[in-house]
């Protein structure tokens, strides 16, 4: 570059410079369409092919896991069914409550142990009939 040339009459020559640049590079090649989801593209098939496949050890892990989390959501949904029969008079009485304001799984099936005890004396002493529980049983 010419050092005679004044500052801004040399950044303007260099912007010109990049604009040439620019307009003479080809422009890029179109992008390839992306698969929804549904069947994998032949590619992809042959990325996965190559895996090794599971073992026995590996599939009763799997299946041992899907069933036990199966099993904690169907307890997690039970207790909170519980949890919320109880009345709020037999919760608050408890004063199981953490500072936070929220009762742990343990206090929750303690409580719901409780009231089930106290609703079954109160049945025992109006000589209610309780289903699953035969008269000769103490």
């Amino acid at each position: 570059m010419n050092n005679d040339l004044p500052s801004s009459e040399c950044s303007l020559q260099r912007e010109k410079i990049l604009v040439v640049n620019r307009e003479s590079t080809p422009p890029p090649s179109p992008r390839l369409r992306r698969r929804g989801p549904g069947r994998p593209s032949k590619q992809e098939k042959e990325k996965f092919s190559n895996k090794k496949p599971y073992t026995s050890a590996q599939r009763r892990r799997e299946l041992h896991n899907e069933s036990a989390l199966n099993s904690r959501t169907r307890l997690n949904v039970a207790l909170e069914e519980q949890w919320n029969v109880i009345p709020e008079a037999e919760k608050s009485q408890t004063g199981m409550e953490n500072s936070g304001g929220k009762v742990c799984r343990a206090d929750r099936v303690i409580c719901g142990t409780n009231y089930m005890k106290k609703l079954q004396r109160l049945a025992d002493l109006k000589g209610g009939d309780i289903p699953g529980k035969s008269s000769f049983e103490s």
